[in-house]
């Protein structure tokens, strides 16, 4: 699509946007193939896509440390107009909206991306020990095509492939514990929501040693929440080094 519009205006401009608010490093990879492309058009004196970058929309620019003009986007909130506009176009009806169960674990895609296994199913079953079989409800990666959680007998959310940022505007999850090793999304609970989700990060209790975006991600999580400006907004969200914490701290 770059190349197509390159033709028809040298001068045009890329902006990125927010994925995430772990995203908010996140650089253009140069694998190979694009360092392949990136040298062709430059030898058809072209420029590359890369090249192009100029703005970051993000909701918040203060913890932006990239090269890009960088501009707020306002926040979205739990029953505003852009929520409930959110909902319908995701078909997000009330009736899709029965959790029943207190623990929600976000699985990330560490055990099968990244590097080695870093041994997130291991520890989900040992959290559904500690919490209990129908306690416990289980939110698929949207790239997680495994059915590894079903054949083993985990109840698993029948909307894992919606964006869980407009669950969670449809929803007051207030009552419920968010566990995941490192997925980002369950943040969400207490950006987007008036009264914070309590979330514990696991990755303290996986194998990250031979995964480097999984070591990278968790680095990236623990800078986060141990920045000034944002431990209001996370303050019911914790790291902790054993499963058995979870327990302790829900009691």
């Amino acid at each position: 699509m770059y190349a197509e519009l390159y033709n028809s205006n040298k001068d045009i401009k890329i902006s990125l946007y927010e994925e995430g608010i772990l995203s908010y490093g996140v650089t253009a990879s140069m694998n190979y193939k694009k360092k392949i492309i990136k040298i062709i058009r430059h030898m058809l004196c072209k420029k590359d896509i890369t090249e192009a970058f100029s703005t970051f929309y993000c909701f918040y620019p203060e913890l932006y440390k990239g090269s890009l003009s960088v501009h707020a986007v306002p926040q979205i909130k739990l029953n505003s107009e852009c929520s409930d506009i959110l909902s319908r176009l995701f078909n997000v009806s009330s009736e899709r909206l029965t959790y029943q169960e207190k623990y929600i674990f976000f699985t990330s895609v560490y055990d099968f991306e990244g590097g080695s296994p870093i041994g997130e199913y291991e520890v989900a079953c040992a959290i559904r020990k500690i919490v209990g079989e129908n306690n416990l409800l289980i939110k698929t990666h949207p790239r997680d095509i495994r059915t590894i959680y079903e054949v083993n007998g985990f109840k698993v959310d029948k909307n894992s492939s919606l964006p869980w940022e407009v669950i969670q505007l449809s929803k007051d999850f207030s009552n419920y514990i968010f566990l995941t090793v490192s997925s980002g999304s369950v943040l969400a609970g207490s950006l987007m929501s008036t009264n914070p989700v309590d979330t514990f990060y696991l990755y303290k209790c996986c194998d990250l040693t031979g995964n480097l975006l999984a070591q990278k991600t968790a680095n990236d999580i623990y800078n986060l929440l141990s920045s000034e400006k944002m431990k209001k907004i996370f303050k019911n969200v914790k790291i902790v080094e054993r499963l058995v914490e979870i327990d302790r701290n829900c009691k």
